[in-house]
């Protein structure tokens, strides 16, 4: 089905693209735009589907339980950290027996007890595995279609993996994720002898990654990173536990010595193995040590360092996610100042929407251009028209009672919104619910400052303004044209403000 939708898409963009563009007005030109862009947008995240994105069969054969419950969960998207958990019960044979709904890459993380371990996913529909509770390492035992690559999997972590508890170390809005080991052995071992062991570690599990003959050539990719990637991070663990007395020598140095962004390709389809990942963040902290990158808020030095030292997508997707674990924390400061260049720079567009969308449109993404007029009604029955408000800054927010994220927004930024109203902004806020009624009923309880309008199903204006996606908002300057909130700003009440005033 999927399939099917790929190839109808690039049909229906070929079929576009034939359209003589110098034969349509400037307003049909415009829709064609649109058109086109929200098709290309379609055809990359159907390009972005994983094609294992299907039911898999899981029978698990538990001797000697301890707990009658075994949990599943695997990662639809790292970026967001959009996660599933599937939690089976173990029926009378104590055997747990059911379908995974999967759609992640690769792994499946299985927690009995509060003992983990990974599953490699591949081509395989239906996964076999059994252990005893009494000795689950020694005991864990896949069989049918996925016996080959899990059972090395499972052998390589008894072998070298017996603990995976890991310790995060946070700065910059960026987490990298240690070994615990890795961690007690940079605050016990002196660093050559830490390396001579972190090398030792690398030739035994390479060596044996070789020996595996009869393992898929997907699973060889995915075991050769996760040793490759994963030594990475443990040789930077060094530098990172230690950064009360690292030095920026000690920084240069070790680069020199560890090459350790040439040896490190960026593989952009890598994205989704959190080893690689976490290598770069990892990377990241490591280059901050440097006394040139160090600032106050680290998430300024992150961001340089992460636009200067990555590439293409593994750059585009690393800075996405600092952009938007800092709006977890409420900082949208780095935003503010640096989300015009993040446009400018990034090679993927859908980054640019996941992060927009992630601050609520407090950032928003027209191109600069005069704001297509309207007619449309109050909650009077007058029309308004965005004509009228020229010579103020408008701030328009286009909403329906269905979008949660557009209910949400308008809650959490009700005290800003009533100091932009109070500065002089006008406060647009256009609700395209199919029925006045609910529109009506929906201002009487979530709180909408400002001047509230109904378009309805308005597919001129959806167009005009790029509505396939809700929430969207939009500034508008004084001389009727869209605007932007200037890079280098840290307060966004203080730039509308200084917009008002000009």
């Amino acid at each position: 089905m999927i399939n099917d939708f790929k190839v109808l898409t690039v049909i229906t963009i070929l079929l576009f693209k034939k359209i003589d563009y110098q034969l349509l007005t400037p307003f049909y030109r415009k829709i064609k735009q649109a058109i086109m862009r929200q098709l290309f947008i379609l055809l990359t995240l159907l390009l972005c589907i994983n094609i294992q994105a299907r039911e898999i069969t899981i029978l698990a054969k538990i001797k000697n339980p301890t707990v009658s419950e075994i949990n599943f969960s695997f990662t639809i998207d790292a970026l967001i950290e959009e996660n599933k958990l599937t939690i089976a019960n173990l029926n009378e044979r104590n055997e747990a027996y059911f379908i995974l709904d999967f759609q992640g890459s690769n792994i499946v993380t299985v927690n009995y007890n509060d003992y983990y371990f990974d599953i490699f996913i591949e081509n395989e529909n239906r996964i076999e595995f059994t252990f005893d509770t009494k000795d689950i390492i020694n005991s864990l035992k896949f069989s049918g279609e996925t016996a080959t690559n899990n059972n090395a999997f499972a052998k390589y972590r008894k072998q070298f993996e017996s603990s995976k508890k890991i310790e995060k170390f946070n700065k910059g809005y960026l987490s990298c994720n240690l070994l615990a080991k890795d961690v007690a052995d940079a605050k016990s071992k002196e660093l050559k002898d830490y390396e001579e062991d972190i090398t030792a570690s690398f030739k035994e599990k390479m060596n044996y990654a070789q020996s595996l003959n009869t393992i898929s050539s997907g699973f060889k990719i995915y075991l050769n990173r996760k040793i490759s990637y994963g030594t990475g991070i443990s040789r930077l663990a060094y530098f990172i536990v230690n950064e009360a007395k690292m030095t920026p020598y000690d920084i240069e140095k070790a680069e020199i010595r560890h090459e350790f962004k040439t040896k490190n390709k960026q593989e952009n389809d890598a994205l989704t193995h959190t080893d690689y990942t976490n290598f770069w963040i990892s990377y990241i902290y490591f280059n901050y040590l440097r006394k040139e990158y160090k600032d106050p808020n680290p998430g300024f030095g992150f961001y340089e360092i992460g636009n200067k030292e990555l590439k293409s997508e593994t750059r585009d997707w690393t800075l996405s996610k600092l952009l938007i674990n800092a709006k977890k924390e409420n900082y949208i400061a780095i935003a503010n100042q640096k989300f015009d260049s993040f446009k400018e720079n990034i090679s993927h567009e859908k980054y640019i929407n996941k992060v927009a969308k992630y601050y609520d449109g407090i950032i928003q993404l027209s191109d600069e251009d005069a704001a297509p007029e309207f007619l449309l009604k109050d909650k009077n029955g007058k029309i308004r028209s965005l004509s009228e408000f020229q010579g103020q800054i408008v701030y328009i927010s286009y909403w329906a009672t269905w979008c949660k994220p557009c209910l949400m927004g308008f809650r959490k930024t009700i005290a800003v919104r009533n100091q932009m109203k109070d500065i002089g902004v006008v406060l647009l806020n256009i609700c395209l619910d199919e029925q006045e009624s609910t529109w009506y009923n929906t201002m009487g309880r979530i709180p909408m400052p400002g001047v509230n309008l109904y378009a309805g199903n308005d597919e001129e204006l959806k167009l005009n303004y790029d509505l396939s996606k809700l929430p969207a908002y939009y500034i508008i300057d004084k001389e009727g044209n869209f605007a932007y909130l200037p890079e280098g700003s840290r307060d966004i009440l203080a730039e509308f403000r200084k917009m008002v005033r000009e």
